[in-house]
């Protein structure tokens, strides 16, 4: 609607202006338009060959679409040079160039629009990564899926994942030598840099002037999809969470939690960097429940799980309920764990199997009692777990 809106303004006032603008005499006109004409394929053909040369991709899709900046002029010159030779009728020039005017606003709004977008998201990654992950660390890869941030390559995103956690008060000699304690890596583009996903290999990562060394045992494993909340993939439940592609699974198996430092006082993002904190939500009381799950404070899961489903927010998610599944449980609330079961279920049948691993662990490690019995019966009724027998 906007962009409609901001097209249709822009044409109807740039058609105006130049209907009206005084008409020069020709005084070589004709000429000076030709010779736009020819600078500008000149300047094209020029404005290629860094690409050209070297192989490189030229597209209109980030991050490539950046390489059609040199070939602004030459296109520039062409459109002005071809509008310039149309004289009669007059309204067909000022038509065709208050079109491309009025297109042109509307792409920058459209433009600026989805960079506006893109930082929200980035702001929200990071400060759902906080909340989740107090510390980390240091020689830690982190994993990510295809992150719904468009702009930022894990090469960017590395550096402010080291701005957050690197605890130069700690330990100061963080960057001696040129080394650099984190390196943040999306999971379709590092593949075999990340030894096809197996265990024990070494990960070195050459980063401008700084250098990263580790190791696949050491890592973390996350997805984010907006507007879901940023999740710490669990191995023994996400192994069977077809609601992610088969990639994150697998990078899901990496995951070593040891490696989040959960002893270590919360502290905020620098504000000036990323903006002011976002409002306490559904995804900081998923955040903060499944820190205290990997914690083991179930009295904290479940309190924090009474506070989240009394909010207005919801989970965007199925898989966000699983941490108050397992907390309630832990604290004996049998019934709103199995109602929570229930209504993850009831999103998706394919919540069957990471809910039956889950179910499996909690039938593991808490103790025996009438009511668990009772509960376990009826989640086996709800759920078909022959898979894990």
């Amino acid at each position: 609607m906007a962009y409609g809106l901001i097209c249709l303004t822009l044409v109807l006032l740039s058609g105006i202006f130049l209907t009206f603008l005084k008409n020069t005499a020709d005084g070589g006109r004709t000429a000076a338009c030709r010779e736009m004409i020819l600078i500008g394929l000149v300047s094209l053909v020029f404005a290629g060959q860094p690409f050209w040369l070297t192989g490189t991709h030229l597209s209109f899709v980030f991050q490539n679409s950046r390489y059609t900046l040199p070939f602004m002029l030459g296109i520039s010159l062409i459109w002005t040079g071809t509008l310039g030779l149309i004289r009669r009728p007059r309204l067909l020039a000022a038509g065709a160039a208050a079109i491309l005017i009025g297109l042109a606003a509307g792409s920058h709004f459209v433009n600026a629009n989805e960079y506006r977008r893109d930082w929200t998201l980035t702001k929200d990654f990071f400060w759902q990564l906080k909340w989740r992950v107090p510390a980390i660390e240091e020689n830690t890869v982190i994993i990510t899926n295809v992150l719904p941030i468009r702009f930022s390559t894990d090469n960017s995103l590395t550096a402010a994942v080291n701005w957050i956690y690197a605890d130069t008060e700690r330990n100061p000699a963080v960057y001696r030598d040129h080394s650099m304690p984190y390196m943040l890596y999306t999971n379709t583009k590092r593949e075999d840099t990340l030894g096809g996903f197996q265990p024990g290999q070494p990960v070195f990562q050459e980063y401008l002037s700084a250098q990263f060394t580790g190791n696949t045992d050491d890592a973390i494993s996350l997805v984010y999809n907006a507007p879901g909340c940023v999740r710490v993939l669990d191995p023994e439940v996400d192994l069977f969470n077809q609601t992610i592609p088969i990639i994150d699974r697998e990078a899901a198996l990496l995951n070593n939690a040891a490696r989040i430092l959960t002893d270590v006082p919360y502290s905020p993002l620098d504000t000036e960097l990323f903006g002011a904190e976002p409002a306490h939500g559904w995804c900081w009381y998923y955040e903060q429940a499944d820190l205290s799950r990997q914690k083991k404070d179930w009295e904290s899961v479940a309190r924090l799980g009474d506070d989240a489903f009394a909010l207005s927010d919801h989970p965007n998610d199925p898989m966000e309920r699983l941490p108050f599944i397992e907390g309630y449980a832990h604290v004996s609330a049998w019934d709103q764990a199995t109602e929570q079961t229930r209504t993850a279920l009831s999103v998706t049948p394919v919540m069957n199997n990471p809910l039956c691993a889950l179910w499996a662990r909690i039938d593991r490690e808490t103790v025996g009692s009438e009511e668990k019995t009772t509960a376990i019966t009826a989640i086996r009724q709800l759920l078909d777990c022959g898979f894990l027998e």
